[in-house]
């Protein structure tokens, strides 16, 4: 289950012997201040699903860590039902960023703030582009820019799934976990900070041929490697061998 918060019903199957597994997409806590009551309702309900829950598998592995008995580090995939290009050389815009801001935290304000003054040719996309959407989008885009805030070494949002299986070329931040799925400069760039990203958009708008290769090679190696088939396949297994089933 996913986000299930009926917790009665849960306990009574369990106690009929039904195994219960969850699968949770979402950063559990993040340091902004302003996100405390958002941080607070989601320990909550991890706490709850684990205290009912067999096993538990997150995206959040800084989460994960801290209670290897329970969790399972398992980050999101791209949908291989609708991935792939629609790529075009009638590119109608330099940047693309998808994420909120409302409910975020101020880091992320701050991010989206400083892009949207002083990038041109920026789309920034709150809700509602997703699937076959996104990807029309994607291929009219020279580049897919992932927000800073929430980005750990060990979490990251499934942004950069989707961006990379719609074959864009993905700017991310550095993420050592994620530098081990995805090579920097090859199939994705990494950034540090904003004054690098800033930098890397100026210096990849230059070169069309090379970021076309890039976003193609992201798009091969997601479609080899990170699909929701590839985790499921995972999740399956590792159900199998701790329950013994």
């Amino acid at each position: 289950f996913h986000h299930w918060s009926n917790f009665a019903a849960m306990s009574n199957l369990h106690r009929f012997g039904i195994p219960m597994v969850f699968y949770n997409f979402d950063l559990v806590e993040w340091s902004d201040p302003t996100l405390e009551a958002r941080n607070s309702a989601r320990r909550t309900w991890m706490h709850e699903a684990m205290s009912i829950a067999d096993i538990g598998f997150c995206t959040d592995a800084d989460w994960t860590a801290k209670h290897p008995d329970k969790l399972v580090w398992l980050p999101q995939g791209a949908d291989e039902r609708v991935m792939g290009s629609d790529h075009t050389n009638d590119k109608v815009r330099n940047l693309l960023l998808t994420c909120m801001v409302q409910g975020c935290g101020t880091q992320r304000e701050a991010f989206v703030n400083d892009l949207t003054r002083n990038c041109t040719w920026l789309l920034h996309e709150t809700k509602g582009l997703y699937r076959e959407q996104l990807r029309y989008e994607i291929g009219r885009t020279r580049m897919v820019v992932c927000p800073d805030s929430p980005v750990t070494h060990n979490y990251w949002s499934n942004r950069v799934w989707n961006a990379c299986g719609f074959g864009a070329f993905t700017l991310h931040p550095y993420c050592r976990e994620l530098a081990k799925m995805y090579t920097d400069g090859k199939e994705i760039v990494f950034y540090d900070n904003l004054e690098h990203l800033h930098k890397l958009i100026k210096f990849w708008l230059e070169d069309d041929g090379q970021r076309t290769a890039i976003g193609r090679a992201a798009l091969e190696r997601t479609r080899a490697q990170h699909t929701y088939r590839h985790r499921c396949e995972v999740l399956v297994s590792t159900v199998k061998e701790r329950l013994g089933l």
